[in-house]
């Protein structure tokens, strides 16, 4: 069985109205974030480039320095 023939299996073994409200819900948030993915690619495509490789660097760096140890550890 494919993956879509189990689920589909699963979805149709479900009798309670409520859980296949909730399985509705969830596929529609699924379909929701898919779409908004796809959305504003283009808008962060538009901003590819436009740091320095200095800049760049300087960003990485600080995102080390502030975030790549827990507070405590020493």
């Amino acid at each position: 069985m494919t993956m879509k023939e189990n689920i589909l299996s699963d979805i149709n073994s479900i009798g309670n109205p409520a859980l296949l409200n909730q399985v509705y819900e969830y596929i529609q948030l699924l379909k929701l974030n898919r779409s908004l993915k796809l959305k504003n690619q283009s808008e962060v495509i538009k901003f590819a480039g436009s740091l320095s490789i200095k800049e760049a660097n300087e960003i990485s760096a600080i995102i080390d320095s502030e975030f790549n140890e827990i507070e405590g550890d020493g």
